[in-house]
């Protein structure tokens, strides 16, 4: 049994990013988290460092689907000719979603 809150997680692009999730069934915010700054030796932490944080933690429900579905794979486990090329597809939507870019 999961935990966690559900995916998909979202990204909302504010003055700083937060983190959530809307309930499919009664379409309310299940979470949310915002990622504000803090410091690094070099003063406050930049815009972009919170934006890619931000856009890691919405992509933990997919990097850790990829995982499970790649492991299955890998160990055998789902006797499908596909596992392979469908793992991979998992990890690289996963792997763009955390990364912002398109996959």
């Amino acid at each position: 049994m999961n935990k966690h809150t559900p995916g998909p997680w979202k990204v909302a692009n504010k003055t700083y990013p937060f983190v959530y999730a809307i309930d499919p069934v009664c379409d309310v915010n299940r979470f949310d988290l915002l990622i504000n700054g803090g410091c690094t030796s070099s003063g406050r932490t930049k815009p972009e460092e919170l934006m890619a944080n931000a856009r890691l933690i919405a992509a933990a429900p997919d990097l850790l689907e990829a995982c499970k579905v790649k492991l299955l794979a890998l160990e055998g486990k789902e006797y499908d000719p596909g596992a392979f090329d469908i793992a991979a597809e998992l990890c690289r939507k996963a792997i763009a979603k955390a990364e912002g870019t398109k996959p």
